[in-house]
């Protein structure tokens, strides 16, 4: 058994939703730990940009391609290529619906396209094709909406806790591919760059009193938890929550 540090070196770690905020730091801290990386998003400019971010230009250990995991085929066949690899981290999303019930349903159904379907689709085509090995693993991405959800945010919730048991079914089917989901909290990201800064602090330092440990993380802390996911090897069908302790609160 390798030393813990050892445990990543070597291994090919493909991030989708790699180009920003918790993708990019898993990213970097699997790059970190000696592993060869590939990113992904939907757009080749920030794709481009977070590979140059990471030292592409530099060496040959991260590398980046655009798709939309939203076409099936086109996402089965950025698998095939970057295939076959060690670990999937899945932290891509879609916009958020936070206004149910006033909201027009019909428009609201993409929530689970990015977040559900297309993880699905990718579990099914890597087992059917045999892409990531024994022992190797896949880790979604959710929030913790499904456990306490906000005022307007039943779909989005409940496309949250969809991912959650999506992951646990997958950690039985593709067996003994280990499949994980991480859950975090509020987390300081370019998520929030489309929000005015004056509005920005005011909800993250409400949201931060609320919690146990009074601060909103960096997306560098919550990458900690995808790389123990990927590391510990006898992991497989759990959620982790990295809240700040605000589900206590």
């Amino acid at each position: 058994m390798s030393n813990s540090p050892e445990l990543l070196k070597g291994k090919k770690v493909v991030v989708v939703g790699g180009s920003s905020g918790i993708g990019f730091a898993v990213a970097a801290a699997t790059l970190a730990h000696g592993a060869t990386v590939v990113i992904s998003s939907s757009s080749e400019t920030r794709v481009a940009d977070a590979v140059k971010r990471l030292g592409g230009d530099a060496n040959k250990l991260v590398s980046g391609i655009a798709v939309d995991v939203r076409d099936d085929a086109k996402l089965c066949a950025f698998l095939d290529d970057v295939g076959p690899f060690d670990h999937l981290v899945w932290t891509a999303s879609d916009r958020l619906v936070t206004t149910y019930p006033n909201t027009d349903i019909p428009q609201s159904k993409h929530v689970f396209d990015v977040n559900f379907w297309a993880p699905a689709v990718a579990g099914k085509h890597i087992h059917d094709k045999g892409l990531i090995p024994p022992g190797g693993s896949i880790t979604l991405t959710t929030g913790i909406s499904y456990i306490r959800p906000g005022k307007g945010w039943t779909i989005s919730g409940g496309s949250a806790g969809a991912r959650v048991s999506l992951a646990k079914g997958m950690a039985v089917d593709l067996a003994p591919i280990r499949v994980n989901i991480i859950s975090p909290g509020a987390v300081d990201t370019e998520f929030w760059d489309t929000t005015d800064p004056a509005e920005k602090e005011m909800i993250l330092t409400a949201i931060a009193q609320k919690q146990l440990l009074k601060y909103i993380a960096g997306p560098e802390e919550i990458a900690e938890a995808y790389i123990f996911a990927m590391k510990c090897s006898y992991f497989t069908g759990q959620a982790i929550q990295v809240d700040g302790g605000l589900l206590l609160a």
